[in-house]
């Protein structure tokens, strides 16, 4: 929509939709793992794809539409996508036609029915926004939801400094303090294992600046490094991610 106005961190972000970047990253990378990963445990904290019936899911902030893409190939769901990047949604269009997208800031645009969505996912979302327009969103979030429906949050950890791109990084406790006045918090786990392990000095050997020994690599970035350091305690990793319900 033309209308959105976009914040300088906002306008960073768009600036980087010249091409649906992220639809480019492989998994066998070590940015691969990272970026697949934290989506991995988001579905599997959903638990999405144990259920026997159609959900309607939303993905808040979608961009473009990498996510949706993960949750189409493994599900029947019906999926949904909301962004205010009118390049993102145009490149999610064109990408997955299939699924339903909008460009538009949800808090001053209700385009969705009440209690209309069984789970919403919310993917490295939330520290892009101006922090006291968190409350409006989730309201609105809130609001769309049915009631016990899903809300899959994934932000950075507060361990690392906010970007040019982000306004804060959250801590276990900050986001189930943002999260708490709008939904009951049931889970937070924690992404991306911080800290030394004799399995990090073996994949630096494998992949550096120097050389990368594609096999040893591929095999690391798709088997060992998920099964030792993809999901964490919510206080050792790079990220966090939260379940919670509406209340």
């Amino acid at each position: 929509m033309s209308n959105i106005e976009l914040t300088e961190e906002q306008k960073l972000q768009e600036e980087e939709y010249e091409y649906p970047y992220h639809w480019g990253i492989p998994k066998t990378t070590q940015s691969g793992r990272l970026y697949f990963g934290y989506m991995n445990v988001a579905i599997a904290v959903s638990e999405i794809l144990k259920s026997d019936h159609s959900l309607r899911i939303l993905d808040v902030g979608c961009g473009d539409a990498r996510f949706l893409k993960e949750l189409q190939d493994r599900s029947k769901h019906d999926l949904h996508g909301v962004d205010y990047s009118e390049r993102a949604i145009a490149f999610a269009k064109l990408l997955l036609p299939k699924i339903t997208f909008s460009a538009a800031d949800i808090t001053k645009n209700a385009i969705y029915e009440d209690n209309s969505f069984d789970v919403v996912f919310m993917i490295e979302t939330l520290e892009h926004i101006i922090p006291h327009e968190i409350p409006a969103i989730l309201q609105e979030i809130k609001r769309i939801l049915k009631p016990g429906g899903k809300f899959i949050v994934t932000v950075p950890s507060d361990a690392f400094p906010p970007g040019p791109k982000h306004y804060q990084h959250f801590s276990a406790q900050k986001l189930t303090d943002t999260l708490s006045p709008f939904f009951e918090v049931k889970k937070i786990v924690g992404q991306d294992k911080i800290g030394f392990h004799p399995l990090k000095i073996y994949d630096k050997l494998i992949d550096n600046k120097i050389w990368t020994i594609k096999k040893l690599s591929k095999d690391y970035n798709l088997h060992t490094w998920p099964a030792h350091f993809n999901q964490c305690e919510n206080n050792e990793g790079r990220r966090v991610i939260s379940l919670a319900v509406k209340k």
